[in-house]
């Protein structure tokens, strides 16, 4: 944007010389040739005044109808019709009806001699003041100098400080909004700074107050709520248990149920502390501990480690792909995206890590129902449900995806969401490469697939 601005003004800055010269070229133009004529009544007056003489000017002309002078030419002409004076001069100006001739060597003017029938014919050298004046002592180019000395220190002074100054407030406070979209909800503009930047400064700290304020009580909410709910459960798991115990003769399958069901709100719970955890900045609960390792080693024991079902999982992984991360964070990206896979898919999940150049691509698909294209950004949202067919028949509570894209995200991952080949859901990461140079200790993990 700022660049746009200088090259208008710089543009405008040339188009004001510019027009400013050739104004001040007509203006030197027309007062050169009012001198001009001065000068030739001048000689008007001196062809009258020695009229009366036997020698001088008036007796020159009389007798050689033609003289010249160094710089000068005068000639006495008998009749003029008003044309041309000369064969290769045109009228270039008219002032007080005398007009202005210019050849190529010299102005000329026609005048008439008061009293008589004749004209006297003035011409003067064009390059006379070449002669004389040192090109850069000429009056144009002291006027352009003059101008542009004088427009410059103007154009810094009224135009470029205050714009940079502009400049700079602007990158300051796009640098605090940047801060702040990343998740430094203290961060504030600086709002003592001259309008408009200053009154955009305000507006801005007033709406980062109140995000800030929301967020601070979200999050309250969102730890205290679980810690809350787990005493009443617990008393709730121990009168199941104490029932179990001293009424054999309960239906068991009531009990099993009820123990389900706190389960279930367990998960909830520690889901919703996890998830408030790793969206929080401040918090040191998940602080990245990183340390190189093996992907292909580690996605293998973690889809050792989870029950498949009768889903068959296929593998297509590269020999090495070294990483550098922190454990847990790839352990909750990996395990919920396997876990997606699993839910959803009707009999197939293939899972591929393969290298593009310094980067890991790592892939997860299924052949299960798919996610239309334009609901892909809502999966990532906490509680989200796209359909039916996602809701009381894989259970859950929606928290899976929006714990994987927090973890992704304290890591640095992008996650895609696209078609798999098989017709379902394909949710693919790009991770960097691990610098061969790198002391970051390695951790060990098991092979399996």
């Amino acid at each position: 944007m700022f660049f746009r601005l200088y090259m208008g003004i710089a543009i405008s800055i040339v188009l004001i010389v510019g027009f400013t010269f050739s104004v001040g070229e007509n203006y030197l133009y027309k007062t050169n040739a009012e001198a001009f004529l001065r000068d030739a009544h001048l000689y008007l007056e001196k062809y009258s005044f020695t009229s009366q003489s036997a020698t001088g000017l008036y007796n020159d002309l009389q007798q050689q109808r033609k003289i010249h002078s160094y710089t000068v030419e005068l000639e006495l002409l008998s009749q003029w019709d008003g044309s041309p004076p000369c064969k290769d001069c045109t009228e270039v100006s008219r002032i007080d009806g005398s007009s202005i001739y210019e050849s190529e060597q010299y102005y000329t003017s026609v005048m008439t001699i008061p009293g008589s029938g004749e004209h006297l014919v003035f011409s003067k050298d064009k390059n006379y003041f070449a002669y004389t004046t040192p090109w850069f002592q000429t009056t144009s180019v002291l006027f352009l100098l003059s101008l542009v000395c004088g427009i410059i220190p103007i154009f810094i002074f009224a135009i470029y400080l205050p714009t940079r100054q502009l400049q700079h407030q602007s990158q300051e406070f796009l640098a605090t909004q940047t801060l702040f979209g990343d998740g430094n909800f203290s961060k504030r503009a600086d709002s003592d700074v001259p309008n408009p930047v200053g009154s955009v400064a305000k507006n801005f700290n007033r709406m980062a107050d109140e995000i800030e304020s929301r967020l601070v009580q979200s999050q309250v909410f969102a730890q205290a709520i679980p810690h809350e709910v787990r005493t009443p459960l617990s008393r709730i798991q121990l009168v199941s248990d104490l029932i179990r115990m001293k009424n054999p003769s309960i239906d068991p399958k009531l009990l099993d149920d009820i123990d389900m069901y706190i389960e279930d709100i367990n998960t909830l719970t520690e889901d919703i502390i996890k998830l408030s955890r790793l969206t929080s900045k401040e918090s040191s609960f998940y602080e990245a501990r990183k340390t190189e390792l093996e992907l292909v080693s580690f996605v293998g024991t973690r889809l050792n480690a989870l029950p498949h079902g009768i889903i068959a999982v296929e593998c297509d992984f590269v020999d090495e792909a070294a990483i550098i991360c922190d454990h847990t964070m790839a352990r909750l990206v990996v395990d919920n995206l396997i876990k997606n896979a699993l839910k959803y898919a009707h009999n197939k999940v293939l899972v591929s890590i393969q290298k593009q150049g310094c980067e890991i691509r790592m892939s997860v698909e299924d052949n299960g129902p798919g996610i239309p294209p334009e609901r892909r950004d809502e999966i990532f949202v906490p509680f989200s449900r796209l359909d039916k067919s996602r809701t009381s028949q894989t259970g859950g509570f929606g928290l899976g995806l929006a714990i994987t894209d927090a973890a992704a995200k304290r890591s640095g991952w992008h996650i895609e969401v696209g078609e798999s080949r098989y017709s379902g859901a394909q949710f693919t990461f790009l991770i960097p490469c691990r610098n061969e140079r790198s002391d970051a200790p390695q951790v060990p993990v098991a092979t399996g697939c």
